[in-house]
């Protein structure tokens, strides 16, 4: 089941392992990257930390929004070597509607339903 965690609900070793293994791994995932350029991030996972989804918010004018933090060039759905393919696309898909514009890792060809 997907699940939305605050900032202080993520636990950053299972996170960071989660990155570790994920062969989209990159440093701009990385719990203390995202403290850097995001102080109090958010995330979309599911119950074991299989694949996590960082949430860069902010607000403005009582509006909060997501948005792509300076210095990081890509964002995304990123998951352990061997979660399903089909299961992470239809994930991604839902998370990026018309209001959500992410630059995402170039090898995440979504394809239409």
């Amino acid at each position: 089941m997907i699940k939305h965690l605050r900032h202080t609900e993520i636990n950053k070793s299972k996170w960071d392992n989660t990155i570790k293994l994920s062969p989209e791994g990159i440093v701009y995932a990385a719990s203390w990257y995202l403290d850097i350029v995001s102080p109090g991030w958010e995330a979309l996972m599911d119950d074991d930390y299989k694949f996590i989804f960082p949430l860069c918010t902010r607000s403005k004018f009582g509006f909060s929004y997501l948005y792509q933090p300076h210095f990081t060039q890509q964002g995304g759905l990123f998951s352990i070597s061997g979660y399903p393919t089909t299961k992470k696309s239809k994930t991604i898909s839902g998370c990026n509607s018309g209001k959500i514009q992410i630059d995402r890792d170039q090898s995440e060809y979504i394809k239409p339903y």
